[in-house]
């Protein structure tokens, strides 16, 4: 204690330890799991469009038999 005026005062509280950041934890593992998600779109992305350059892919047949008009 110290006298400010006469009047004793107590000392300032001890600063609180802080708290883990679990937000923080859970905000940056879900942006790895987007990432992770846009780095197999791209992958994807550029497979389907080598083999289309290439001549090797070859559509799907359900969706040629979806939008054709031959009944």
């Amino acid at each position: 204690m110290r006298l400010e005026g006469g009047t004793p005062t107590a000392p300032a509280p001890a600063p609180k330890p802080t708290e883990p950041k679990k937000k923080h934890t859970a905000a940056l593992v879900g942006a790895g799991i987007l990432f992770v998600i846009f780095l197999l779109f791209i992958w994807r992305t550029v497979f389907f469009y080598v083999g289309i350059i290439r001549g090797t892919v070859e559509p799907p047949t359900s969706f040629i038999e979806s939008i054709t008009l031959d009944s």
